[in-house]
């Protein structure tokens, strides 16, 4: 040939086998496109491709990549391979097909694996992005999304993957073990992604439960305790639901593994329905301790507050001055016509001061601005105080007539209830997880193989 090129090689060879561009792309599982840009040097086909090009033309792989045949093999539209003395051609033409269905089969596979790898780069950036948005900026929220947008892209392109995956045997009609092999290991690796981006999701999910305003994050110390942990619930369903669905893919193939899979059935029912109930049962009563042990997991029910039976003690105790931490001291609540419309400075000493205003824009006192009164239920005011003691954020009455008795929160009576439900939920969130394997154990130890 006078032109030594990939694509005029392909091109002249293809043209000798009496093949179409879509002929030849059909039997690569490439579009006819691809081919056309092969024959005009535009690219160049893949490394995998080229032992089945090789083995469709009856070349070398090392003639088809210098673009020529060797040295006394002729031109191009010499006689091919399976043509040549001393071979016997009936044989080597029942043997090629198997052969490129197994070239097919293996690169197929490898072009799958490394795709998987894309699949399992975007579940990673996906973490990445939760992992700035919740310790970076503190939107826990907004990191929870980004690794759900991350996991859901992720399995719409291993879908694709696979199926474009699983064509390659569709479209050789392959069969026999080689073909069952190439089954199991595209099954197990889009399994492998699944279970992989379920627990993504599981980690993740503490930055919706347990974060209470879209304006707060998770401790590093927090996020990986309590991810691992719902990670560790979501184990045991995942695997169930994989094994059932390989165990339907070996259904649906048949044969012997299928028989022997329907006797392993219905002798492990007995033990897997005892083991159900068992584990049921030992859930259900977890539960219900977990429940009344946190009194409905409400941090308020938890919190200690300061109770008080007489009027005099707790307007005391609310006129004695404490800072908050967490909101602005003296402000009126928001069903109060007063409100804070000024803050100045004192000249003399420097301090900030605020003016308050009533309802009619009338200047008024601290004092009055802080003052509240406790109702009974027929609008009697039973009790006046000055609100001046800003860590107490919940009030709540008795149910009397006369409201006693009056119980305070205060912001780190809250706190240590929160401490003392993570500290309830971290010790029965083990005892799920306990429960959980060892019955998944007793099960694995009892059944049929």
């Amino acid at each position: 040939m006078e032109r030594k090129s990939i694509g005029g090689f392909i091109a002249a060879l293809r043209r000798e086998r009496g093949l179409t561009q879509k002929e030849l792309a059909e039997q690569l599982n490439v579009s006819d496109k691809t081919v056309s840009r092969w024959e005009r040097d535009e690219g160049t086909p893949d490394l995998y491709l080229v032992p089945v090009l090789a083995d469709i033309f009856g070349v070398s792989c090392d003639e088809l990549l210098r673009g020529e045949r060797a040295a006394g093999q002729g031109s191009a539209s010499a006689p091919p391979a399976a043509e040549r003395p001393n071979e016997r051609p009936n044989e080597r033409e029942e043997e090629r097909p198997n052969q490129r269905q197994e070239l097919l089969l293996k690169a197929g596979l490898t072009k799958y694996e490394n795709r998987t790898l894309i699949s399992c780069g975007i579940i990673l950036l996906g973490l990445i992005a939760a992992c700035i948005a919740n310790l970076a900026f503190n939107r826990a929220y907004i990191g929870f999304f980004a690794a759900a947008a991350g996991v859901v892209a992720a399995l719409i392109c291993q879908s694709v993957f696979a199926n474009n995956a699983l064509l390659v045997v569709a479209a050789e009609n392959a069969a026999g073990a080689a073909a069952d092999a190439y089954w199991q290991r595209v099954r197990r690796l889009r399994y492998a992604v699944w279970c992989l981006a379920v627990l993504l999701l599981a980690f993740c999910l503490p930055l919706v439960v347990l974060v209470q305003d879209a304006y707060w994050g998770l401790t590093l110390a927090s996020w990986l305790v309590f991810g691992l942990r719902f990670m560790g619930l979501a184990l045991l369903p995942l695997l169930i639901v994989v094994v059932a669905l390989e165990e339907r893919q070996v259904l649906r193939h048949g044969g012997e593994a299928a028989q022997r899979l329907v006797a392993r059935r219905a002798a492990n029912r007995p033990l897997r329905r005892r083991c159900l109930r068992l584990l049921a049962g030992l859930l259900l009563v977890t539960f219900i301790a977990h429940a009344g042990l946190t009194q409905g997991f409400s941090t308020r029910r938890l919190a200690q507050g300061t109770v008080f039976d007489d009027y005099d003690s707790f307007t005391r105790y609310m006129s004695v001055d404490v800072p908050s931490y967490l909101f602005e001291p003296h402000v009126a609540p928001l069903d109060s016509a007063v409100e804070i419309v000024e803050q100045d400075f004192d000249s003399a000493t420097g301090e900030p001061y605020c003016v308050y205003y009533d309802a009619e824009g009338n200047i008024i006192s601290e004092d009055q601005a802080l003052t509240r009164q406790i109702k009974n239920r027929a609008g009697e005011v039973l009790c006046e105080y000055v609100h001046r003691n800003s860590s107490v954020v919940r009030i709540s009455y008795g149910s009397g007539e006369d409201m006693l008795p009056i119980t305070t929160y205060t912001q780190g009576d809250l706190f240590h209830a929160q401490q003392r439900l993570q500290t309830y939920n971290l010790i029965f969130i083990g005892i799920y997880l306990a429960e959980i394997a060892t019955i998944a154990i007793y099960f694995a130890l009892k059944r049929v193989r």
